[in-house]
């Protein structure tokens, strides 16, 4: 405790504390230049990891993911990026949401899931030596999975994974291209099969991308949608009338002509 003398009340300028009898000295919690250093340091050391590692995120990102200011994008399909991609084009409203993969069987790196709101398994753990934490643990319980499609012929199991291996190859999916490798030998692959009858679908025998109709929304073009180009533009077309002879060669070469 200390009083000032009667001429500085008022003001602190210039005026010193004259301490009274028993006083003790006042202690003055300060950091040293030298501690001062250290937190800097490691402040800037973390915040360099930090930025090293959101720029190394982001350029993973961008080597797989389109860049669009409105839409996640990803071309084609990178099996070493599943797990993130079905986190990504996840399916979900306010009472059930679905993770964005295959309706099919995949034997392949995948993590299904579809989980109800509010519908946890709870787990309590005696946590009484840590303040400030909650001993109460959720978890979202894994439902059955509504979306769940099987396809078996004979016996045998269509699986996204083996499609590759049924074609004739298996190299990783990354590296192959599609109008060169992926087309003509899947193609080969189904007429060669033993079924007394090939199906192809008129959007796969002219490899377009655009569906009949789009899961999980209901919405008037579903499963109305036409051709874009008439016979004449796709006769006319160099692109679709090497596709058509190659075509025709497999049906040649695999006697279904």
């Amino acid at each position: 405790m200390s009083i000032l003398r009667r001429n500085c009340r008022g003001s602190r300028v210039g005026c010193i504390p004259l301490p009274i009898a028993g006083d003790r000295p006042a202690t003055i919690a300060a950091f040293t230049i030298l501690e001062l250093l250290v937190v800097m340091t490691i402040i800037i050391v973390l915040a360099g990891l930090i930025l090293a590692t959101s720029g190394y995120v982001q350029k993973k990102g961008d080597r797989y993911l389109e860049v669009d200011p409105w839409r996640i994008v990803e071309k084609g399909f990178h099996k070493e990026q599943s797990k993130v991609s079905e986190s990504l084009f996840c399916l979900s409203n306010e009472n059930i949401g679905f993770r964005g993969s295959f309706e099919e069987t995949y034997s392949g790196e995948s993590l299904q899931g579809a989980y109800f709101n509010s519908l946890y398994e709870e787990k309590v753990e005696d946590r009484s030596g840590y303040r400030g934490i909650s001993n109460r643990l959720c978890f979202m319980v894994n439902c059955p999975h509504a979306l769940k499609l099987r396809l078996s012929i004979d016996g045998q199991e269509l699986d996204l994974a083996k499609v590759a291996v049924f074609a004739g190859f298996n190299p990783t999916i990354d590296r192959v291209d599609f109008e060169k490798d992926f087309y003509p030998a899947i193609m080969e692959a189904l007429f060669k099969s033993e079924a007394w009858i090939a199906i192809v679908m008129i959007t796969d025998l002219l490899a377009r991308k655009y569906r009949f109709n789009i899961p999980g929304t209901k919405a008037n073009l579903n499963w109305t949608r036409r051709i874009r180009r008439s016979l004449a533009q796709l006769r006319s077309s160099p692109k679709e009338r090497r596709r058509m002879r190659l075509i025709h060669e497999l049906l040649v070469k695999t006697g279904r002509v």
